[in-house]
């Protein structure tokens, strides 16, 4: 047997819901992640900039 070929598990079996969970879950992840350093950008612009004030 060839490797990788026929091992009868599958690779993402710990999603819990297949390819659709394991997709929504990542964009989820990645969507918080932009949106937190974009309001983190905010805040330090918000303090740092002196034209603001």
């Amino acid at each position: 047997m060839a490797a990788g070929f026929g091992s009868g598990g599958g690779m993402f079996g710990w999603s819990g819901g297949g390819w659709g969970a394991l997709l929504w879950r990542s964009g989820a992840l990645a969507v918080l992640t932009v949106l937190a350093f974009i309001m983190l950008g905010d805040a330090v612009r918000d303090a740092l900039d002196p034209k603001l004030r």
